[in-house]
């Protein structure tokens, strides 16, 4: 995991400068720049709209008393949408863009829903396999006190007077 994020966060940054070195070949390192300044600027007035929308879809779910898991979800990606808005680049400007789209985010959050979803249950099933199998070492502890051994120890020579 710490391999692929590392690979990301290299990979990345180099594939955007490459991309601003080529467009600022056609609309000049003046242009460049705007274009980094006036995404960065939508991208912040969208995210912030989007996030206000997001929140109050957030709090008719709690009221309503329906789990507000989808809202929670779609609240995060405007969120990550909203950051990668900010850091300077094309292909990041394209993927925070598309998470600003109501109907790309829902598609995505039902997607990462589903994934984490799967990703639990394949987790709880080795768990209680690992728990069935181990169960032995479990009832070779010392069992718990009992209230007479916890009257038994506490008496006043546990007290120390300075």
């Amino acid at each position: 995991m710490f391999g692929k994020l590392f690979l990301l966060f290299i990979t990345v940054p180099l594939i955007e400068m490459a991309l601003l070195m080529y467009v600022s070949r056609f609309i000049g390192i003046g242009g460049t720049l705007l274009l980094i300044v006036v995404t960065g600027a939508v991208g912040a007035t969208l995210a912030r709209s989007q996030g206000i929308g997001v929140l109050h879809k957030l709090q008719n779910s709690v009221n309503s008393g329906v789990r507000p898991t989808d809202a929670m979800i779609e609240a995060v990606l405007v969120l990550i949408g909203g950051i990668v808005l900010l850091t300077p680049g094309i292909l990041t400007d394209i993927m925070g863009f598309s998470l600003m789209v109501p109907a790309v985010r829902s598609s995505i959050g039902h997607f990462l829903t589903h994934r984490i979803a799967a990703h639990i249950q394949k987790n709880v099933r080795a768990g209680f396999a690992s728990t069935t199998t181990t169960w032995e070492s479990v009832r070779s502890y010392p069992p718990p006190p009992t209230s007479s051994d916890r009257d038994r120890k506490s008496g006043d020579d546990d007290i120390i007077d300075v």
